[in-house]
């Protein structure tokens, strides 16, 4: 009974090793997507801070612009 334990614990580590060298196989096989993901991404999130920050700038210009008619409307 114990070799047939042993046999069986060797043939489930021998797939989880296969598995795993498979895996890094496909890791290895991908970093270039990976790559150009993460490429993709950080455009992405560059694109998206400009524009608040271009929001945010619109948003003062105008509000400045705004003070500034309703001051001068009450000193006529």
């Amino acid at each position: 009974m114990g070799s047939a334990n042993a046999r069986l614990d060797s043939a489930l580590d021998s797939r989880t090793q296969t598995r795993l060298l498979m895996r890094s196989g496909v890791a290895v096989h991908h970093t270039t997507l990976d790559r150009f993901i993460n490429f993709a991404e950080c455009c992405v999130e560059a694109g998206v801070q400009r524009s608040f920050g271009l929001i945010a700038w619109g948003l003062a210009v105008s509000t400045a612009c705004s003070e500034t008619a309703l001051h001068e409307g009450t000193q006529r």
